[in-house]
C-alpha cells in the first residue's frame, strides 16, 4: 500500500480550556490532595461551585475540529497533560495543536523533569521538526502572553476563533488525539461534563499505559446549611471571612 502524502497533525486538549480557572487564586499541584481532597474543602466556600462556568465554545468544539479536517481517529484521555509528552514521543506529528488555557512552555527550576507546565517546551526541544500551535480561550489576553526564546520560529499562538485563519491549507493526516482532565485545576463537580465531552467526540477512548482514562472523583456536594455553618465557624475562629482559594 502506498504511503499517504500529507501533514501529520495531532490535537491535545486540556479540560481547563473550557473554564477560566485563573480567575481563582488557588494553589495547584498534581497530587491526590490537590486533585481530590482539597476540592471538598473548597466547595464549602459560598458560591464557589457556581463560579466555575463552562465556556460556550465547549458546545461547538468537536464540530469545529471536524470542519477543519483535523478530527482525530481516536482519543486517549489522562489526568495530567504531561502524558502528552510520552505519547507523542512514540507518534511524532508534523504539527501539534494544543487547546489550553496555558501554553505549557514554561521553564522550571528542576532540570530533566517533565511536568504539566513544561511538557510542550521539552517536547519541542527534543523533537526539532515539530511545529506547535497554542490555541487559547477568550479570557487569555494576547498582550499578557510571554513565550520562551529559542523555539519561537516553531510556535504560533491564536484564539479559538482565529485558528482557521492561521492553519495552513494542507492535506491533513490526523493522528490520535489527547484530552487531559487537569483535576488540580478543574473541580470534581464538572467530572460528569468532562465525561460527556469525551462521549460527544463519538471517538474510541483509549488507555495509554496506566495513565487513564481518569475515573470520576468522589465528591459530596455540601448543603447550603453546611456551607453556612462552616463559614460561621471559620469566621469566628479567624475574625474574618476565610477564602479557601
Amino acid at each position: 500500500m502506498a504511503k499517504q502524502k500529507g501533514i501529520k497533525v495531532a490535537i491535545s486538549v486540556d479540560w481547563d480550556f473550557f473554564v477560566d480557572t485563573d480567575q481563582f487564586d488557588m494553589g495547584h499541584k498534581e497530587n491526590k490532595f490537590f486533585i481530590e481532597t482539597l476540592w471538598q474543602i473548597r466547595a464549602i466556600e459560598q458560591g464557589l461551585m457556581d463560579q466555575f462556568k463552562l465556556a460556550d465554545h465547549l458546545k461547538i468544539f468537536w464540530p469545529f475540529i471536524k470542519e477543519l479536517s483535523i478530527y482525530p481517529p481516536a482519543l486517549f484521555a489522562t489526568e495530567s497533560h504531561l502524558h502528552a509528552y510520552s505519547f507523542y514521543s512514540g507518534f511524532v506529528p508534523d504539527l501539534l495543536i494544543n487547546f489550553d488555557s496555558h501554553h505549557d512552555l514554561f521553564k522550571i527550576k528542576e532540570e530533566n523533569m517533565i511536568t504539566c507546565e513544561n511538557w510542550a517546551l521539552e517536547y519541542l526541544r527534543n523533537f526539532p521538526t515539530v511545529q506547535y500551535i497554542w490555541v487559547y480561550p477568550k479570557w487569555v489576553k494576547k498582550n499578557d502572553i510571554k513565550l520562551p526564546f529559542g523555539i519561537m520560529n516553531r510556535v504560533k499562538t491564536c484564539s479559538f476563533e482565529s485558528l482557521p485563519m492561521i492553519l495552513p491549507d494542507e492535506h491533513w493526516l490526523p493522528m490520535m488525539g489527547h484530552v487531559c482532565r487537569s483535576g488540580a485545576w478543574m473541580p470534581p463537580w464538572l467530572d460528569g461534563d468532562f465525561d460527556k465531552f469525551l462521549e460527544d467526540s463519538h471517538l474510541q477512548i483509549l488507555k495509554f499505559e496506566e495513565f487513564g482514562p481518569p475515573e470520576k472523583r468522589n465528591f459530596i456536594k455540601p448543603t447550603e446549611e453546611e456551607i453556612k455553618k462552616d463559614q460561621e465557624r471559620m469566621e469566628k475562629a479567624f475574625g474574618k471571612k476565610v477564602d479557601f482559594g
